[in-house]
């Protein structure tokens, strides 16, 4: 359950890294 956590921050975390660097 941790690690399922783990990965969706992670993927949370990319994708508003990616929509920053289109800005």
């Amino acid at each position: 359950m941790k690690d399922k956590f783990a990965v969706v921050t992670g993927a949370s975390y990319g994708l508003g890294l990616a929509v920053v660097q289109n800005l």
